[in-house]
């Protein structure tokens, strides 16, 4: 009898853990005896995935964390790589999480473990040069954004655009039936301007406050305004009231329903991340923010390959939505991109048009996790 197929994955985000399990619950319907082994988080263990440690406790943004949590990593390296040493897997599967993800596949090729990579690092946007030594290490990349097809492609790699599983979802929801009842009371009160923190504490202790003095900036503009924060968990929910605590200028704060915020809001403030994607697909004008710290700064001015740092933007090719990299206070400048959109008829007209031109872009290719397991089934049978 042929030995059952045993793939690792490896997904170090929350998100990437609920594209792993998502990935996981399709290939199993394609093949329900392929057993499933990495690192990962609570959603890809509910799959039944055998993990050898929660990698989404170790989330990390910015050099400064990443620095001070190098020995961890490095530990949990050595543990993955003697694993994969040990076990013999038939495919190694990566989700993203390129620091991590790309130090394991350089030093695991030796093994001759093929390599998928699922969600590809934006390598292109800070590491342009890294792409050709993917190639000597990946054996398929899995993406997810029409442009990385060609732009992989070119550096020879074979690669297959599957599709984004973030519109796919969207897709799926009715975000205009049972509406929470403090959305429909903050809109029959006033325009609904909402604000989209992140879902990191570290990038929600960063970008909040900047949000807060620009929303208490414009509400001086427009008393109606309403502002409303959702927040994607308990744990975020109670830093938020905590952040707010003892402020004079206080924002209604909504537990989870991210999305239906994004729906019924008139205009966002929003941390850049898959959350601008999010409301690309709603067509809901923004101002994307990214605080970090002067380190980062640095980082990104002699790293950063690419013109913009939100994704509706590196979409379009172009800016459509104001963006915003900063590590110091520049409340004036976000609060007149702010204002212009809430206000002028014509720009929010434009921006609208521009926003739902990148979503078609996106809409032409649907059902990335049941592509990329499709991919991974005809590989290994």
């Amino acid at each position: 009898m042929a030995r059952e197929k045993h793939i690792f994955l490896v997904a170090g985000e929350e998100s990437g853990d609920h594209h792993g399990a998502q990935l996981v619950r399709q290939i199993r319907r394609l093949e329900p005896s392929v057993r499933f082994s990495g690192l990962g988080g609570p959603r890809m263990e509910r799959e039944g995935v055998f993990l050898l440690e929660d990698l989404t406790r170790y989330a990390v943004m910015g050099i400064s964390q990443v620095i001070g949590q190098l020995g961890t990593f490095v530990h949990l390296l050595r543990r993955a790589i003697h694993y994969l040493w040990r076990e013999g897997p038939d495919l190694v599967v990566l989700i993203d999480y390129p620091g991590f993800n790309l130090a394991l596949a350089k030093r695991i090729q030796r093994y001759g473990i093929p390599i998928f990579y699922y969600i590809s690092p934006q390598v292109w946007a800070w590491a342009a040069w890294r792409i050709k030594k993917m190639a000597r290490w990946v054996r398929k990349m899995l993406v997810i954004l029409p442009f990385e097809e060609e732009l992989f492609r070119g550096a020879g790699l074979e690669v297959e655009y599957v599709g984004h599983p973030t519109i796919d979802f969207l897709g799926k929801g009715d975000f205009h039936k049972d509406v929470p009842s403090l959305i429909q009371r903050k809109k029959k009160e006033g325009r609904l301007i909402g604000l989209l923190p992140g879902s990191r504490r570290k990038e929600i202790r960063q970008n909040l406050p900047l949000m807060l003095r620009v929303a208490e900036r414009l509400k001086r503009r427009e008393e109606k305004l309403q502002f409303l924060i959702a927040a994607a968990s308990p744990e975020i929910y109670r830093l938020i009231l905590s952040l707010q605590r003892g402020g004079e200028f206080e924002v209604d704060v909504m537990l989870e329903k991210a999305h239906y915020l994004m729906a019924h809001s008139h205009f966002c403030l929003v941390t850049s991340g898959t959350a601008t994607l999010e409301l690309t697909y709603f067509a809901t004008p923004m101002v994307i923010l990214y605080r970090v710290d002067w380190i980062s700064k640095q980082f990104c001015r002699y790293f950063l390959s690419v013109s913009h740092i939100g994704l509706p933007n590196i979409l379009a090719g172009r800016e459509i939505v104001p963006e915003f990299l900063i590590s110091s206070d520049e409340v004036d400048r976000v609060e007149a991109a702010a204002w212009e959109l809430i206000s002028s008829r014509q720009r929010r007209l434009d921006c609208v048009r521009e926003l739902r031109e990148v979503k078609e872009g996106l809409e032409k290719r649907t059902n990335a996790s049941a592509n990329a397991a499709r991919a991974v089934v005809e590989f290994l049978f």
